[in-house]
């Protein structure tokens, strides 16, 4: 018997897990969930997503207890994304990579939708000056480049 959680039961989940918010991210070890496995509890507990957005989190929202999940693709995410801006999900956020969506016409904005400020989560680290910072912090100094 597979137990099925409606909206309103996503919408308690926080109530089960003992946080304050549960967050629904991109990514995952092996496959991706369907919206209708996620109402029935689906989600993968580790992924490098959520370690990203753990760290966003624990950041601007540090006095929060968060749950985090991964399952996968955005387009499960779009489909909670819509039930979160229909208003019928209040415990509930996706955090996703900004992507194209606002180029396709599908992207959904509400608070509780968070999204990167770039395309996605890697082009937030990977750039330059987050490098060199990273890297003289590792070696405890500045970083001087020379010119070849």
């Amino acid at each position: 018997m597979t137990l099925t959680r409606t909206k309103s039961g996503l919408q308690n989940l926080h109530i089960l897990k003992g946080v304050d918010l549960v967050v629904y991210t991109e990514g995952g070890e092996q496959r991706t969930f369907t919206k209708e496995e996620v109402l029935a509890g689906a989600g993968h507990q580790k992924s490098v997503d959520i370690r990203f957005w753990k760290q966003m989190f624990a950041r601007f929202l540090p006095g929060k207890n968060v749950k985090f999940l991964s399952v996968g693709s955005c387009t499960s995410l779009n489909k909670i994304a819509l039930d979160i801006a229909e208003g019928d999900l209040k415990n509930v956020c996706v955090a996703m990579d900004r992507d194209y969506s606002a180029f396709w016409g599908n992207r959904v904005e509400h608070r509780q939708i968070v999204r990167t400020r770039t395309y996605s989560w890697e082009n937030e680290l990977f750039q330059t000056d987050v490098v060199f910072r990273a890297f003289e912090q590792l070696v405890m100094g500045p970083i001087y480049l020379l010119d070849p």
